[in-house]
């Protein structure tokens, strides 16, 4: 006898509740550095769930408690996204925050000075120079018992060379090294003149080292010029083990093009390995070309010619932060003889309103039916501490609050109209210096659904007429501002459409076996019954062709700006903005740089692929859209935009010529000025006016500027141009300050 072999499985499953609801939110979402921001989160559902934070500066850590105190510091300004990430192999949860870093100002970054001994006639102009400093506001004494001048000034602009440092141990973090040398983190020079303030690192063994700047030096003497490093500064420093933020006692001056380096003595400095440079090519290896380098010298050389540059696979842990100085002028005229104590006070604005710019009001789509969602998206130009109130037009609103406006402005809604009829959309934003309010009108009809039939009395014999009856479920509300058409077969059509716009009350009288005997829009109905008993039959219709069209809207009115002239030896990026009158559907623009790059495609993917040329899909199509791209030879280009789709085609070409000279137009700008007519403060005739300007020049080459002053006179409703003011007989004319003495007329 056999027996048949079984086997018994079993199989066993974890239920997974899923992480709904997750909220993330910092203590505060302006803060200064060095100081402690804690992370709140929350979450709806969820048992069991460990959570990784990325804090957006190169730390990261896991936890599995939201009861936790999620403390982290930042050291470096600027601005830092902060996600947070559920860790489940089979989906991902993910919530964000932003965090604005802003500088802390000291006394020892600041620097005030006037002259000792003026003549009273004299305009005595104090300088003040500030190294470190974000939302910071001046208060000026000058001791002759007039009012304070209270000014807010512009925060210092920070470069951070090198790699984010992480706060904690990471994983990737290579053994230490041994030996005497210099290194290099990073290729990145120093993009503008500033002050090497401090440097940020982690260290796997303590002691003593050493910072240096190297600058490109040219030997004169020779014919063929070698490009030389010459060591100009070195600034010794203590670090401990872990992580560390030195502020440099000394401070040298550093200039564009000069890099950062540190000499490795007793401390070592943390450094990971470079594994997405290595391709791997069967059993060996191939290098590609690092962006890290390593020197290896002689220190008692202070001269690195640059064919000692060898290329290492080593990423060091070692920031440098360089600040750039804000030097301002500050004039003022004493009336009297006798010794004057001026006074110079700087603090951290807590409360400081940037005036709003300008708003614009964006629904999509523009109209809408009532089974659908519509898109209103505004998009606010500047501002702090901005109101802003959504009103929908059905008698529901929304107010929010913005501290300070993100980058590109961009906030958006979703909203749905489940009743038909005209709604205003009305957006309000404002704050105290300015308020801006954009109006949409919005039609919201109810949409022709597939549930309406055709009957007839056919079969008849002819000449008698047919009649066709168009039928909608009782049940059913109708559709606002529908149309229907007929086609008889004939060649012949007939249309009927409701001329009403909105809602439109439709009465069906029934009888009890389905009988139809009122099917229209009066509100009242008569009929007198002839008959006790009556028979309906039914004649069995063929069923509805339905044809589906796709309406296509077309593309228009390309507009292709050049915003800058690039230059070669910055390497800057060429920023073009591209303008449509009409985006158009299924739209894809494609630009050719015209340096023998790929094509660039940006909007719907399926139309640019349709193209016979070799493109690159970038992005989706805004409107207005920014783009940059990087040439790397001179002459003059002839960039191609090229928009279309399946009905239309539109095109553009820009001519512009690329150069070597790192020459740039002054920016000029009036400080404190007034955004608008309606704000300009009231001033007394025997008062005197005076308004200061600051340039901003960049140009490595010999530039003569030339600036001027102009006044106008407006008309005080509409803010229309009257008359120029001759502004030349003026002393101040074309100086940095303007002032206008009492009476001026």
């Amino acid at each position: 006898m056999w027996y048949q072999s079984r086997s018994l499985v079993f199989y066993r499953s974890n239920i997974i509740i899923s992480v709904t609801g997750l909220t993330v939110k910092p203590s505060d979402d302006v803060v200064q550095t060095a100081t402690d921001v804690v992370f709140s989160m929350s979450y709806d559902t969820g048992e069991d769930v460990e959570f990784t934070i990325d804090y957006g500066d190169g730390s990261s850590g896991t936890f599995n408690d939201v009861h936790d105190v999620l403390a982290h510091k930042y050291y470096v300004p600027g601005k830092y996204k902060s996600k947070y990430q559920q860790n489940l192999l089979s989906y991902r949860v993910l919530a964000s925050t932003e965090v604005t870093v802003a500088d802390s100002i000291e006394d020892k970054s600041v620097v005030f000075s006037c002259p000792p001994v003026v003549k009273p006639t004299v305009v005595v102009t104090c300088n003040l120079t500030t190294i470190t400093g974000g939302f910071v506001t001046m208060e000026i004494d000058y001791g002759d018992e007039s009012d304070k001048v209270v000014m807010g000034l512009p925060d210092t602009n920070i470069q951070a060379l090198g790699p984010l440092i992480p706060q904690h141990l990471t994983p990737e973090m290579a053994p230490k090294e041994s030996g005497y040398m210099l290194v290099i983190p990073q290729r990145e020079p120093v993009n503008t003149r500033g002050r090497l303030s401090a440097v940020q690192l982690w260290a796997l063994e303590s002691g003593a080292m050493a910072v240096m700047v190297l600058r490109k030096n040219v030997l004169k003497e020779q014919l063929n010029k070698v490009l030389e490093f010459e060591i100009v500064h070195v600034i010794q420093i203590t670090v401990e083990i872990g992580h560390q933020y030195v502020t440099l006692t000394d401070t040298p001056e550093v200039l564009p093009g000069d890099i950062i380096g540190f000499i490795s003595t007793m401390a070592k400095v943390s450094y990971r390995l470079i594994f997405n440079n290595v391709k791997l090519t069967g059993n060996h290896t191939q290098k590609k070309n690092l962006i890290w380098v390593l020197l290896l010298f002689d220190m008692q050389e202070t001269v690195i010619p640059q064919e000692i540059i060898t290329n290492t696979q080593k990423v060091h842990y070692l920031q440098a932060i360089v600040n750039n100085p804000i030097e301002l002028g500050v004039q003022y005229l004493f009336n009297k003889k006798t010794v004057f104590c001026i006074s110079c006070d700087t603090k951290t604005r807590s409360g400081l309103k940037r005036p709003l710019a300008g708003l614009k009001l964006s629904v999509n789509p523009p109209d809408v039916s009532t089974t659908e969602q519509v898109t209103i998206e505004i998009k606010i130009s500047g501002g702090t501490f901005v109101d802003v109130i959504w009103e929908f037009g059905d008698g529901r609103s929304k107010k929010e609050f913005l501290r300070e406006v993100k980058k590109g402005g961009k906030y958006e809604k979703t909203y749905k109209y489940p009743e038909p009829g005209v709604y205003v959309i009305r957006v309000k934003a404002s704050n105290p210096h300015a308020n801006f309010t954009q109006v949409h009108i919005l039609k919201a009809q109810r949409p022709v659904l597939p549930i309406y039939g055709v009957t007839t009395n056919t079969p008849q014999i002819l000449p008698s007429a047919i009649m066709f009856e168009l039928t909608y479920p009782g049940s059913e509300l109708l559709p606002t501002n529908a149309t229907a058409v007929f086609t008889f077969g004939d060649k012949k059509l007939g249309s009927g459409m409701f001329q009403k716009e909105g809602e439109v009350e439709l009465y069906i009288v029934q009888m009890a076996n389905g009988t139809t005997l009122m099917n229209s829009s009066d509100t009242t109905y008569t009929t007198m019954f002839q008959e006790y008993l009556r028979t309906i039959m039914y004649k069995k219709t063929t069923d509805p062709v339905f044809l589906f069209l796709y309406l296509m809207e077309p593309v228009e009115g390309l507009i292709a700006i050049d915003n800058v002239n690039a230059t070669l030896e910055e390497e800057e990026d060429k920023e073009f903005e591209i303008y449509l009158e009409r985006v158009g559907t299924d739209t894809c623009l494609l630009v050719d740089y015209d340096d023998g790059t790929v094509l660039r495609a940006f909007g719907n993917g399926e139309t640019c692929n349709d193209t016979a040329e070799e493109v690159v899909w970038e992005g989706e199509l805004e409107n207005p859209l920014v783009i940059r791209h990087s040439y790397i030879s001179k002459g003059y280009i002839d960039a191609f935009f090229k928009a279309f789709n399946a009905i239309s085609e539109v095109n553009t070409t820009v001519r512009f010529f690329i150069t070597n000279q790192t020459c740039k137009a002054p920016d000029l700008a009036i400080r404190n000025r007034i955004p608008s007519y309606y704000l300009a403060p009231e001033t007394f005739r025997s008062l005197p006016v005076v308004l200061y300007s600051y340039t901003t020049m960049k140009c490595n080459d010999s530039a003569d500027t030339v600036r001027s002053w102009s006044g106008f006179r407006l008309n005080e409703t509409n803010g229309q141009v009257i008359e120029e003011i001759d502004l030349t007989m003026v002393d101040s004319y074309r100086k940095s300050m303007l002032y206008l003495r009492p009476f001026f007329s």
